[in-house]
Protein backbone atom coordinates (compact mmCIF):
# COMPACT_ATOMS: atom_id res chain seq x y z
CA UNK A 1 0.00 0.00 0.00
CA UNK A 2 1.36 3.39 -1.05
CA UNK A 3 0.33 6.48 0.90
CA UNK A 4 0.82 10.13 0.04
CA UNK A 5 0.18 13.02 2.43
CA UNK A 6 0.56 16.41 0.78
CA UNK A 7 0.71 19.67 2.72
CA UNK A 8 0.20 22.89 0.73
CA UNK A 9 1.18 26.20 2.31
CA UNK A 10 -1.36 28.66 0.90
CA UNK A 11 0.82 31.73 1.55
CA UNK A 12 4.07 30.52 -0.04
CA UNK A 13 2.56 28.06 -2.50
CA UNK A 14 5.08 25.42 -1.42
CA UNK A 15 4.00 21.82 -0.93
CA UNK A 16 5.52 18.81 0.78
CA UNK A 17 4.85 15.09 0.71
CA UNK A 18 5.23 14.48 4.43
CA UNK A 19 4.26 10.80 4.38
CA UNK A 20 7.84 9.64 5.15
CA UNK A 21 7.94 11.90 8.22
CA UNK A 22 4.51 10.96 9.56
CA UNK A 23 4.55 8.71 12.60
CA UNK A 24 0.86 7.84 12.49
CA UNK A 25 -2.26 8.92 10.62
CA UNK A 26 -5.95 8.35 11.38
CA UNK A 27 -8.80 9.05 8.99
CA UNK A 28 -12.38 9.02 10.29
CA UNK A 29 -15.57 9.49 8.32
CA UNK A 30 -19.16 8.67 9.25
CA UNK A 31 -20.78 9.87 6.03
CA UNK A 32 -23.79 10.89 8.07
CA UNK A 33 -23.55 14.65 7.84
CA UNK A 34 -20.48 14.84 10.12
CA UNK A 35 -17.20 16.24 8.83
CA UNK A 36 -14.43 13.81 7.92
CA UNK A 37 -11.40 14.03 10.20
CA UNK A 38 -7.74 13.40 9.42
CA UNK A 39 -5.31 13.34 12.33
CA UNK A 40 -1.59 12.76 12.01
CA UNK A 41 1.63 13.19 13.95
CA UNK A 42 4.64 14.46 12.03
CA UNK A 43 8.24 15.42 12.65
CA UNK A 44 8.13 19.06 11.54
CA UNK A 45 11.80 19.45 10.66
CA UNK A 46 12.06 21.52 7.47
CA UNK A 47 8.28 21.97 7.16
CA UNK A 48 6.38 25.21 7.62
CA UNK A 49 2.58 25.22 7.63
CA UNK A 50 -0.28 27.01 9.36
CA UNK A 51 -3.90 26.52 10.29
CA UNK A 52 -5.95 26.81 7.11
CA UNK A 53 -3.37 25.17 4.85
CA UNK A 54 -4.56 22.44 2.48
CA UNK A 55 -4.05 18.73 3.20
CA UNK A 56 -4.53 15.87 0.72
CA UNK A 57 -4.28 12.24 1.73
CA UNK A 58 -4.11 9.50 -0.94
CA UNK A 59 -3.86 5.72 -0.79
CA UNK A 60 -2.61 3.82 -3.86
CA UNK A 61 -3.18 6.92 -5.98
CA UNK A 62 -6.81 7.35 -4.82
CA UNK A 63 -7.59 10.61 -3.04
CA UNK A 64 -9.21 9.69 0.27
CA UNK A 65 -9.28 13.06 2.03
CA UNK A 66 -9.00 16.68 0.96
CA UNK A 67 -9.36 19.28 3.68
CA UNK A 68 -7.72 21.94 5.81
CA UNK A 69 -5.55 22.13 8.90
CA UNK A 70 -7.71 23.27 11.82
CA UNK A 71 -5.48 22.70 14.84
CA UNK A 72 -1.81 21.91 15.44
CA UNK A 73 0.19 21.48 18.61
CA UNK A 74 3.99 21.11 18.85
CA UNK A 75 5.93 19.44 21.63
CA UNK A 76 9.49 20.27 22.68
CA UNK A 77 10.87 17.64 20.28
CA UNK A 78 9.38 19.44 17.22
CA UNK A 79 6.74 16.73 16.83
CA UNK A 80 3.38 18.17 15.78
CA UNK A 81 -0.09 16.70 16.30
CA UNK A 82 -2.35 17.95 13.50
CA UNK A 83 -6.16 17.78 13.14
CA UNK A 84 -7.75 18.44 9.75
CA UNK A 85 -11.39 18.55 8.63
CA UNK A 86 -13.04 18.36 5.23
CA UNK A 87 -15.61 20.79 3.75
CA UNK A 88 -18.44 19.56 5.95
CA UNK A 89 -16.80 21.33 8.89
CA UNK A 90 -17.81 24.68 7.38
CA UNK A 91 -21.43 23.56 7.20
CA UNK A 92 -21.63 23.53 10.98
CA UNK A 93 -22.18 27.28 10.68
CA UNK A 94 -25.71 28.46 11.45
CA UNK A 95 -27.94 30.05 8.81
CA UNK A 96 -31.60 30.69 7.97
CA UNK A 97 -33.23 29.34 4.83
CA UNK A 98 -36.69 29.12 3.28
CA UNK A 99 -36.97 26.49 0.53
CA UNK A 100 -40.19 25.91 -1.38
CA UNK A 101 -40.56 23.12 -3.93
CA UNK A 102 -36.84 22.19 -3.95
CA UNK A 103 -35.21 18.77 -4.06
CA UNK A 104 -32.54 17.83 -1.52
CA UNK A 105 -29.92 18.16 -4.26
CA UNK A 106 -31.07 21.69 -5.11
CA UNK A 107 -31.04 22.65 -1.43
CA UNK A 108 -27.51 21.28 -1.06
CA UNK A 109 -26.37 23.13 -4.20
CA UNK A 110 -27.68 26.49 -2.98
CA UNK A 111 -26.10 26.13 0.46
CA UNK A 112 -22.79 25.04 -1.09
CA UNK A 113 -22.81 28.09 -3.39
CA UNK A 114 -23.52 30.42 -0.49
CA UNK A 115 -20.52 29.03 1.40
CA UNK A 116 -18.35 28.74 -1.75
CA UNK A 117 -17.91 24.98 -1.37
CA UNK A 118 -17.28 22.52 -4.18
CA UNK A 119 -19.84 19.90 -5.19
CA UNK A 120 -19.50 16.58 -6.96
CA UNK A 121 -22.11 13.95 -7.81
CA UNK A 122 -25.55 15.10 -6.62
CA UNK A 123 -28.11 12.46 -7.49
CA UNK A 124 -31.60 13.71 -8.28
CA UNK A 125 -33.94 12.46 -5.56
CA UNK A 126 -36.97 13.11 -7.78
CA UNK A 127 -38.88 14.58 -4.84
CA UNK A 128 -39.55 18.30 -4.47
CA UNK A 129 -39.92 19.09 -0.76
CA UNK A 130 -43.04 21.30 -0.40
CA UNK A 131 -41.51 23.57 2.24
CA UNK A 132 -38.40 23.54 4.39
CA UNK A 133 -37.97 26.52 6.69
CA UNK A 134 -35.20 26.71 9.26
CA UNK A 135 -34.07 29.73 11.26
CA UNK A 136 -30.62 29.96 12.81
CA UNK A 137 -29.85 26.25 12.38
CA UNK A 138 -26.61 24.65 11.31
CA UNK A 139 -26.42 23.96 7.58
CA UNK A 140 -25.72 20.30 8.36
CA UNK A 141 -29.02 20.13 10.26
CA UNK A 142 -30.86 21.81 7.39
CA UNK A 143 -29.49 19.34 4.83
CA UNK A 144 -30.23 16.42 7.17
CA UNK A 145 -33.83 17.66 7.50
CA UNK A 146 -34.14 17.71 3.70
CA UNK A 147 -32.86 14.14 3.47
CA UNK A 148 -35.22 13.05 6.24
CA UNK A 149 -38.26 14.51 4.45
CA UNK A 150 -37.10 12.80 1.25
CA UNK A 151 -36.80 9.48 3.08
CA UNK A 152 -40.30 9.76 4.55
CA UNK A 153 -41.84 10.75 1.20
CA UNK A 154 -40.04 8.30 -1.10
CA UNK A 155 -38.74 5.51 1.12
CA UNK A 156 -35.26 6.01 -0.39
CA UNK A 157 -32.19 6.69 1.74
CA UNK A 158 -29.70 9.25 0.50
CA UNK A 159 -26.22 9.83 1.90
CA UNK A 160 -24.54 13.24 2.03
CA UNK A 161 -20.76 13.30 2.36
CA UNK A 162 -17.53 14.94 1.25
CA UNK A 163 -16.00 12.84 -1.52
CA UNK A 164 -12.36 13.94 -1.50
CA UNK A 165 -13.14 17.65 -1.70
CA UNK A 166 -16.52 17.51 -3.45
CA UNK A 167 -19.82 17.53 -1.56
CA UNK A 168 -21.79 14.56 -2.86
CA UNK A 169 -25.28 13.13 -2.56
CA UNK A 170 -25.83 9.47 -3.39
CA UNK A 171 -28.61 6.96 -2.87
CA UNK A 172 -27.55 4.35 -0.34
CA UNK A 173 -28.36 1.45 -2.65
CA UNK A 174 -26.25 2.85 -5.50
CA UNK A 175 -23.34 3.36 -3.10
CA UNK A 176 -23.48 -0.30 -2.14
CA UNK A 177 -23.54 -1.42 -5.76
CA UNK A 178 -20.70 0.90 -6.73
CA UNK A 179 -18.50 0.63 -3.66
CA UNK A 180 -18.95 -2.78 -2.11
CA UNK A 181 -19.73 -5.12 -4.95
CA UNK A 182 -22.30 -7.90 -5.13
CA UNK A 183 -20.99 -10.01 -2.26
CA UNK A 184 -23.06 -11.54 0.51
CA UNK A 185 -22.74 -8.53 2.76
CA UNK A 186 -23.86 -6.08 0.08
CA UNK A 187 -26.84 -8.33 -0.69
CA UNK A 188 -27.80 -8.22 2.99
CA UNK A 189 -27.45 -4.44 3.04
CA UNK A 190 -29.73 -4.05 0.03
CA UNK A 191 -32.28 -6.37 1.62
CA UNK A 192 -32.09 -4.43 4.88
CA UNK A 193 -32.78 -1.17 3.02
CA UNK A 194 -35.79 -2.71 1.31
CA UNK A 195 -37.10 -3.97 4.67
CA UNK A 196 -36.62 -0.63 6.41
CA UNK A 197 -38.27 1.39 3.64
CA UNK A 198 -39.57 4.74 4.96
CA UNK A 199 -40.06 3.58 8.56
CA UNK A 200 -38.73 5.86 11.26
CA UNK A 201 -38.17 2.99 13.67
CA UNK A 202 -37.74 -0.75 13.21
CA UNK A 203 -37.97 -3.56 15.77
CA UNK A 204 -34.74 -5.54 15.71
CA UNK A 205 -36.06 -8.98 16.71
CA UNK A 206 -38.65 -9.34 13.89
CA UNK A 207 -36.15 -7.89 11.40
CA UNK A 208 -33.43 -10.37 12.40
CA UNK A 209 -35.94 -13.22 12.21
CA UNK A 210 -36.99 -12.16 8.69
CA UNK A 211 -33.41 -12.54 7.44
CA UNK A 212 -32.51 -15.61 9.47
CA UNK A 213 -29.70 -13.90 11.37
CA UNK A 214 -29.15 -13.28 15.07
CA UNK A 215 -29.92 -9.89 16.58
CA UNK A 216 -26.20 -9.51 17.33
CA UNK A 217 -25.31 -10.13 13.68
CA UNK A 218 -28.00 -7.68 12.54
CA UNK A 219 -26.77 -4.99 14.93
CA UNK A 220 -23.21 -5.46 13.69
CA UNK A 221 -24.37 -4.98 10.08
CA UNK A 222 -26.49 -1.96 10.98
CA UNK A 223 -23.57 -0.34 12.81
CA UNK A 224 -21.44 -0.78 9.70
CA UNK A 225 -24.19 0.74 7.55
CA UNK A 226 -24.48 3.73 9.90
CA UNK A 227 -20.70 4.21 10.03
CA UNK A 228 -20.38 4.14 6.24
CA UNK A 229 -23.38 6.39 5.67
CA UNK A 230 -25.43 3.72 3.88
CA UNK A 231 -27.98 4.60 6.55
CA UNK A 232 -27.55 8.39 6.55
CA UNK A 233 -28.77 8.94 10.09
CA UNK A 234 -29.93 6.68 12.83
CA UNK A 235 -29.39 5.19 16.25
CA UNK A 236 -29.44 1.67 17.66
CA UNK A 237 -31.27 1.58 20.98
CA UNK A 238 -30.62 -1.88 22.41
CA UNK A 239 -32.68 -1.15 25.53
CA UNK A 240 -35.72 -0.52 23.34
CA UNK A 241 -34.67 -3.22 20.87
CA UNK A 242 -35.11 -0.82 17.98
CA UNK A 243 -33.32 0.97 15.18
CA UNK A 244 -34.34 4.63 15.00
CA UNK A 245 -33.82 6.06 11.52
CA UNK A 246 -34.03 9.73 12.48
CA UNK A 247 -32.85 11.86 15.37
CA UNK A 248 -36.49 12.82 15.88
CA UNK A 249 -37.36 9.19 16.60
CA UNK A 250 -34.48 8.82 19.05
CA UNK A 251 -35.20 12.03 20.97
CA UNK A 252 -38.88 11.16 21.13
CA UNK A 253 -37.94 8.05 23.08
CA UNK A 254 -35.84 10.09 25.50
CA UNK A 255 -38.44 12.66 26.39
CA UNK A 256 -41.66 10.69 26.03
CA UNK A 257 -44.10 11.93 28.63
CA UNK A 258 -47.84 11.78 29.08
CA UNK A 259 -49.21 15.20 28.12
CA UNK A 260 -51.24 17.01 30.77
CA UNK A 261 -54.95 17.21 29.99
CA UNK A 262 -55.87 20.60 28.59
CA UNK A 263 -58.41 22.63 30.57
CA UNK A 264 -61.29 24.42 28.78
CA UNK A 265 -59.64 27.75 29.60
CA UNK A 266 -56.32 26.59 28.09
CA UNK A 267 -58.12 25.29 25.00
CA UNK A 268 -59.92 28.61 24.51
CA UNK A 269 -56.66 30.53 24.96
CA UNK A 270 -54.90 28.28 22.45
CA UNK A 271 -57.66 28.80 19.88
CA UNK A 272 -57.49 32.57 20.40
CA UNK A 273 -53.70 32.47 19.98
CA UNK A 274 -54.00 30.57 16.69
CA UNK A 275 -56.56 32.96 15.22
CA UNK A 276 -54.64 35.97 16.52
CA UNK A 277 -51.46 34.72 14.86
CA UNK A 278 -53.25 34.25 11.52
CA UNK A 279 -54.59 37.83 11.74
CA UNK A 280 -51.16 39.15 12.72
CA UNK A 281 -49.47 37.51 9.74
CA UNK A 282 -52.25 38.78 7.48
CA UNK A 283 -51.68 42.35 8.73
CA UNK A 284 -48.01 42.07 7.72
CA UNK A 285 -48.87 41.10 4.12
CA UNK A 286 -50.10 44.06 2.00
CA UNK A 287 -51.00 42.02 -1.11
CA UNK A 288 -54.82 42.09 -1.36
CA UNK A 289 -55.16 38.74 -3.14
CA UNK A 290 -53.02 36.94 -0.56
CA UNK A 291 -54.80 38.77 2.25
CA UNK A 292 -58.21 37.62 1.00
CA UNK A 293 -57.04 34.01 0.97
CA UNK A 294 -55.64 34.33 4.48
CA UNK A 295 -58.98 35.79 5.60
CA UNK A 296 -60.66 32.67 4.25
CA UNK A 297 -58.15 30.44 6.07
CA UNK A 298 -58.85 32.30 9.32
CA UNK A 299 -62.61 31.92 8.83
CA UNK A 300 -62.43 28.18 8.17
CA UNK A 301 -59.93 27.60 10.97
CA UNK A 302 -62.26 29.36 13.43
CA UNK A 303 -65.14 27.10 12.39
CA UNK A 304 -63.00 23.98 12.70
CA UNK A 305 -61.80 24.98 16.18
CA UNK A 306 -65.39 25.68 17.29
CA UNK A 307 -66.46 22.28 15.94
CA UNK A 308 -63.65 20.62 17.89
CA UNK A 309 -64.78 22.37 21.08
CA UNK A 310 -68.39 21.22 20.57
CA UNK A 311 -67.42 17.67 19.53
CA UNK A 312 -64.38 16.62 21.63
CA UNK A 313 -64.90 13.00 20.58
CA UNK A 314 -63.92 13.99 17.01
CA UNK A 315 -60.43 15.08 18.04
CA UNK A 316 -58.88 12.11 16.24
CA UNK A 317 -60.23 13.37 12.91
CA UNK A 318 -58.46 16.68 13.44
CA UNK A 319 -55.11 15.44 14.73
CA UNK A 320 -53.30 15.74 11.37
CA UNK A 321 -54.90 19.09 10.63
CA UNK A 322 -54.00 20.59 14.02
CA UNK A 323 -50.54 19.04 14.36
CA UNK A 324 -49.32 19.43 10.77
CA UNK A 325 -51.44 21.30 8.23
CA UNK A 326 -52.29 24.31 10.38
CA UNK A 327 -48.83 24.94 11.92
CA UNK A 328 -47.11 24.30 8.57
CA UNK A 329 -49.42 26.78 6.85
CA UNK A 330 -48.65 29.37 9.52
CA UNK A 331 -44.92 28.73 9.12
CA UNK A 332 -45.16 29.25 5.35
CA UNK A 333 -47.17 32.46 5.79
CA UNK A 334 -44.65 33.79 8.30
CA UNK A 335 -41.87 33.05 5.83
CA UNK A 336 -43.84 34.86 3.08
CA UNK A 337 -44.27 37.91 5.32
CA UNK A 338 -40.55 37.85 6.13
CA UNK A 339 -39.62 37.67 2.44
CA UNK A 340 -42.09 40.42 1.54
CA UNK A 341 -40.68 42.69 4.26
CA UNK A 342 -37.25 42.72 2.60
CA UNK A 343 -38.52 45.29 0.10
CA UNK A 344 -36.64 43.82 -2.88
CA UNK A 345 -37.61 41.45 -5.67
CA UNK A 346 -34.45 39.44 -6.17
CA UNK A 347 -34.51 36.10 -7.98
CA UNK A 348 -34.61 33.92 -4.85
CA UNK A 349 -37.17 36.05 -2.99
CA UNK A 350 -39.45 36.38 -6.01
CA UNK A 351 -39.32 32.64 -6.78
CA UNK A 352 -40.09 31.66 -3.18
CA UNK A 353 -42.98 34.17 -2.92
CA UNK A 354 -44.49 33.02 -6.22
CA UNK A 355 -44.32 29.39 -5.15
CA UNK A 356 -46.22 30.21 -1.96
CA UNK A 357 -48.75 32.36 -3.82
CA UNK A 358 -49.37 29.57 -6.34
CA UNK A 359 -50.13 27.04 -3.63
CA UNK A 360 -52.54 29.21 -1.61
CA UNK A 361 -55.64 28.17 -3.60
CA UNK A 362 -54.75 24.54 -2.87
CA UNK A 363 -54.32 25.33 0.83
CA UNK A 364 -57.68 27.11 1.02
CA UNK A 365 -59.35 24.21 -0.80
CA UNK A 366 -57.74 21.73 1.61
CA UNK A 367 -59.00 23.64 4.64
CA UNK A 368 -62.52 23.75 3.16
CA UNK A 369 -62.48 20.00 2.52
CA UNK A 370 -61.31 19.38 6.09
CA UNK A 371 -64.29 21.35 7.41
CA UNK A 372 -66.66 19.51 5.07
CA UNK A 373 -65.35 16.10 6.19
CA UNK A 374 -66.29 16.92 9.78
CA UNK A 375 -69.96 16.90 8.77
CA UNK A 376 -69.81 13.61 6.88
CA UNK A 377 -71.44 11.63 9.71
CA UNK A 378 -74.04 14.37 10.27
CA UNK A 379 -74.92 14.32 6.57
CA UNK A 380 -75.36 10.53 6.66
CA UNK A 381 -77.58 10.81 9.76
CA UNK A 382 -79.71 13.49 8.09
CA UNK A 383 -80.06 11.36 4.96
CA UNK A 384 -81.20 8.38 7.07
CA UNK A 385 -83.70 10.55 8.95
CA UNK A 386 -85.12 11.89 5.68
CA UNK A 387 -85.53 8.36 4.29
CA UNK A 388 -87.30 7.18 7.45
CA UNK A 389 -89.59 10.25 7.40
CA UNK A 390 -90.47 9.66 3.74
CA UNK A 391 -91.29 6.01 4.39
CA UNK A 392 -93.45 6.87 7.41
CA UNK A 393 -95.38 9.52 5.47
CA UNK A 394 -96.01 7.06 2.63
CA UNK A 395 -97.05 4.33 5.04
CA UNK A 396 -99.56 6.60 6.75
CA UNK A 397 -100.81 8.04 3.45
CA UNK A 398 -99.57 11.52 4.29
CA UNK A 399 -97.32 12.08 1.26
CA UNK A 400 -98.10 12.72 -2.37
CA UNK A 401 -97.08 10.20 -5.02
CA UNK A 402 -93.73 11.84 -5.64
CA UNK A 403 -92.85 11.71 -1.97
CA UNK A 404 -90.50 14.10 -0.23
CA UNK A 405 -87.07 14.65 -1.69
CA UNK A 406 -84.12 16.22 -0.01
CA UNK A 407 -80.79 16.80 -1.64
CA UNK A 408 -77.61 17.19 0.40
Amino acid sequence: MTCELILLNKDSGRSWDIAPQVQRVTYTTNRTGSPGTLKFTVNASGISFLEGDVVRFSVNGQVVFLGWVFTKSRDRYAVIDVTCYDQLRYLKASASYCFVGRTAGQILTEIAQDFQLSTGVLEDTGYAIPTLIREDKSCLDIISAALEQTLLATGRLYTFFDDAGALSLREAGSMIAAGVGRNRRSERYLNYLAYIGANREVDLVPMASSFGVSVGKLCKDLRRMLARGILPTGYLDLAEGKLFLTEMGYHAQVRREEPAEETPQQAAAREDDILREIRQVNDEIPDEVMSAKIDRIEEITGKILRYQKEHPNKEGQLRTFLNYYLPTTLKILRAYAQLDAQGIEGQNISAAKKRIEDMMDQVVSGFEKQLDKLFQDDAMDITSDVEVLENMLKKDGLSDEGGITMTL
